[in-house]
């Protein structure tokens, strides 16, 4: 059969189909267009949500999926060594540890060093590498903890033990921020870093005529006022929001607050038979500044040490000055 001949039995097939209504493919192939344009136009349609739920749904619902994702893809870890026998039997021996009664893991955070648990516990010889234990651990609870990879009722059971832990109310927005100890301020004021002292800090912070250490402890009082205060309206706002277990650790931080801020507070000075005590003099800028100088220029008599100390001081810089002035003033 030549090509013409075939080119025209098909044209005529084609219109005789289609005069007869068409075959089976033409007819699946009319639902199909038919569905599309029915997806259309019901994408078209309002929902109850609107779209900025919608937007807010998919773009949470995103950043679960890249977690996940990230969390259990072996590119964004170091993988453990550990085969999960090995890992099983592992906890299962830490865990004996507290069975036999001699340590209450329940105390222990879950970030633990084994290394110090079983110095105190030995229970392995020392061809166990427990630094690989430790890294493989990380590794094995971040993956059991996988939002895709757990149920959702293991998942609600373990954010409802949560919420009623005390640790659950230090992630409330709300909750007051701890104070940083006088120390710490110390420090920051000299410029010392506590990760690498090598012991100058502590001692120049016995100095308690240093202005450095006065202001450290000055501020350290004004905010611990300032945190308690906080910690009470926090419990007063929020105290039918808490669980029993909560309530009690707030009053127990309150406790100890106002326990420590009543043994900080000099000793009130007495008076006897209704005579008036004479009023102490102040401390001026330059007195604190010969304060903190402890006993340099002792040998020298007391008019020219004055006087070699005003002239040092009247050398300092415009924001060392204001730090004694600073605190002078604060004295009044």
């Amino acid at each position: 059969m030549s090509k013409a001949v075939a080119s025209k039995t098909g044209s005529t097939t084609k219109r005789k189909r289609k005069a007869d209504g068409g075959g089976t493919n033409e007819l699946a192939s009319e639902e199909i267009k038919m569905g599309r344009k029915n997806v259309k136009t019901a994408k078209k349609e309002p929902t109850t949500s609107s779209a900025d739920d919608n937007i807010l749904l998919k773009t949470e619902e995103t950043e679960l999926d890249r977690n996940d994702r990230a969390e259990s893809s072996p590119s964004t870890a170091t993988q453990p060594a550990m085969m999960p026998k090995e890992m099983y039997n592992f906890c299962k021996s830490i865990l004996e540890i507290e069975e036999k009664g001699n340590v209450n893991l329940t105390r222990l955070k879950g970030n633990t060093k084994f290394s110090q648990l079983l110095r105190d516990n030995p229970m392995f010889d020392d061809s166990v590498d427990i630094s690989a234990f430790q890294n493989s651990f990380t590794h094995f609870y971040r993956w059991a903890t996988i939002l895709s990879d757990v149920s959702l009722s293991k998942a609600l059971h373990t954010v409802m033990e949560y919420a009623q832990s005390e640790h659950m109310v230090f992630r409330h927005p709300n909750y007051p921020k701890r104070p940083q100890n006088a120390f710490t301020r110390f420090a920051q004021l000299t410029g010392s870093n506590l990760f690498k002292s090598n012991g100058q800090t502590s001692a120049d912070y016995k100095n308690d005529q240093d202005p450095r250490v006065v202001k450290a402890k000055q501020e350290y009082a004004k905010d611990r006022e300032r945190y308690l205060a906080k910690l009470r309206e926090f419990l007063n706002s929020h105290t039918d929001e808490l669980f029993e277990g909560q309530i009690q650790y707030l009053h127990k931080e309150i406790k100890n607050t106002q326990k420590s801020i009543e043994q900080k507070e000099p000793p009130k000075s007495r008076r006897s038979n209704g005579i008036k005590q004479p009023q102490k003099q102040l401390p001026t800028a330059f007195d604190l500044y010969k304060r903190s100088k402890g006993q340099k220029y002792e040998h020298l008599p007391s008019e020219e040490r004055d006087a070699k100390l005003r002239r040092h001081f009247e050398k300092l810089s415009a924001e060392q000055r204001e730090i004694y002035e600073s605190i002078a003033a604060s004295l009044q």
